[in-house]
């Protein structure tokens, strides 16, 4: 072999060298990052640890935490989100929630950069989250929150923006406004259904959010039971306030189709809350005409008979705030 031969040798040994050096560093610095992301995290392999361990043992009366979330993040495998939690549990009926948001709770969606992917419905955002809690009592008198009584957010220094008034006095119509194209959303169209007070509450909280925290649109998921029908399921009322409705209420139904299938969500129905009465009822001022209500029904949650029996709406309210969207091209 001659000596360019040798050269060409030896050349191509080092890269070979280079690049198993290069692999191997590359390794490494995966395996540390990784490490570092997980390090503190619940990794969950299916939704159950989820809504066991967010929202407490299904038929747990005594609703202490199943499992103690407090800086643990909840990271689902195969998906591009991620679970902030400072703390987790159920919140009773007529307990008084104070404090600032961030002390009590944050949901945020892993990021790539600066903005959220969710691959699989191709939609991007930057996106920040509060966690509030929603709630009434048989009487439909509401439980108070940071976001009702603060005057910052349109509350008052005395107590809940609604008042002593029932839920029933808050009670409006909604229709069903449009449909998503999608097999996991079984949606009912051209229906109504009257909007008691925990879903006008939502409402009204996701609006004010959206105007304090300045975000584009509030997503607000209000997990509560349905006192109407004695059943043990529970539901979920989901508010968003836009400043385009048409395109937050699409928006907001693809993003939480993402969560659903997290949540084994057995059925989704899209409904728009009216603004009939809101622009000539003083009492429905809060109903803004840009705000979308979102109601779903969770199969794999039920409530303690005994807590039932008390026609209790136990809730939590989790707000996720959104800057900027748009769909990925």
């Amino acid at each position: 072999m001659d000596k360019r031969g040798v050269s060409l040798t030896l050349l191509l040994f080092e890269l070979v060298i280079v690049g198993i050096v290069a692999y191997m560093m590359g390794g490494i610095l995966n395996k540390s990052a990784s490490t570092e992301y997980f390090s503190n995290s619940i990794i969950a392999e299916d939704a159950a640890l989820f809504v066991d361990a967010l929202y407490a043992a299904p038929g747990d009366a005594s609703m202490v935490y199943q499992t103690d979330l407090t800086g643990k993040k909840i990271v689902f495998k195969d998906n591009y989100i991620a679970i902030d939690t400072v703390k987790a549990g159920y919140i009773s009926s007529g307990s008084l929630l104070t404090g600032d948001f961030s002390d009590i709770s944050t949901l945020a969606f892993q990021k790539s950069g600066d903005q959220v992917q969710m691959n699989k419905n191709k939609i991007y955002g930057e996106v920040v989250t509060t966690l509030n809690c929603i709630q009434s009592d048989s009487k439909g008198t509401f439980g108070t929150t940071k976001y009702l009584l603060d005057p910052m957010y349109g509350g008052t220094d005395t107590g809940p923006v609604f008042g002593s008034y029932k839920a029933s006095d808050f009670t409006a119509q909604i229709a069903y406004s449009f449909s998503i194209q999608n097999s996991d959303f079984k949606t009912n169209l051209e229906q109504t259904r009257p909007v008691t007070g925990t879903l006008a509450s939502a409402v009204t909280v996701a609006d004010r959010l959206k105007k304090a925290e300045k975000k584009d649109m509030i997503i607000g998921i209000d997990i509560g039971s349905d006192i109407t029908d004695k059943t043990k399921k529970a539901y979920a009322y989901i508010a968003s306030g836009s400043a385009k409705e048409a395109q937050s209420a699409e928006l907001a139904c693809r993003m939480l189709n993402e969560l659903s299938s997290l949540l084994n969500l057995e059925s989704v129905s899209i409904i728009k809350v009216s603004s009939t009465k809101a622009a000539t009822d003083e009492k429905y001022k809060m109903l803004s005409t840009d705000s979308v209500a979102v109601m779903l029904e969770i199969g794999n949650i039920y409530y303690p008979a005994d807590i039932l029996d008390k026609s209790t709406v136990i809730g939590k309210g989790l707000y996720i705030g959104v800057t900027k969207y748009f769909e990925a091209k």
